[in-house]
């Protein structure tokens, strides 16, 4: 039998950098594509705070900015995306004095709520489906348990629609149910991968 004339050590160090870097970009991408979210989603609502808060004016300028935007950037900015955008800086707005921040002080700012949000390691996709959620309360629990169990969206609409949140609030077993919802959660991760 011949000897792998490779050092397997180096071979792991190699695919190491390349999974690191992968990741790196992956979270780069990721960031990007939820401050630029937010920041769209900020704007419409301070054009809207310019005295435009007619229900009238707010659909003809969602309908405006979605048939131009998406001419030009594609279908990611159809009208329901825009609202999203819109309801995503509403969840996290900014204090007036925090108006003026450049995205590069974001990572030194910690008061300003999208350090919060990139802090997290979920995508713009579980943003979507916390948006949904209209109880606060339930909404932070989601959050933290889809990050700190890293929940697929998958695994967090699923828990989302079956009212984990719920379940664990009103039950007076909630580690039996913690541990019924993680067992499901894992099943649903398995098969997502196999």
């Amino acid at each position: 039998m011949m000897k792998d004339p490779i050092n397997t050590e180096l071979l792991q160090r190699i695919r190491s950098v390349i999974s690191d870097a992968r990741n790196y970009v992956s979270r780069q991408v990721n960031f990007t594509q939820i401050v630029s979210n937010w920041l769209v989603g900020r704007m419409i609502v301070e054009d809207e705070q310019k005295g435009n808060k007619s229900a009238e004016y707010g659909t003809f300028a969602i309908k405006y900015l979605s048939d131009n935007l998406t001419k030009e950037f594609g279908s990611g900015y159809d009208q329901s995306n825009l609202r999203r955008f819109r309801s995503f800086y509403l969840l996290y707005p900014i204090q007036d004095a925090l108006l003026n921040i450049e995205l590069q002080n974001l990572n030194t700012n910690k008061n300003h709520p999208l350090t919060r949000i990139m802090d997290l390691n979920l995508s713009w996709t579980h943003h979507r489906i916390l948006l949904k959620v209209d109880n606060k309360n339930a909404r932070e629990f989601y959050l933290q348990e889809a990050n700190q169990n890293m929940w697929s969206t998958r695994a967090l609409e699923r828990q989302v629609n079956s009212l984990y949140y719920e379940r664990i609030i009103s039950s007076q077993h909630k580690e039996e149910v913690k541990a019924e919802a993680n067992k499901k959660t894992k099943e649903l991760i398995y098969f997502e991968f196999n």
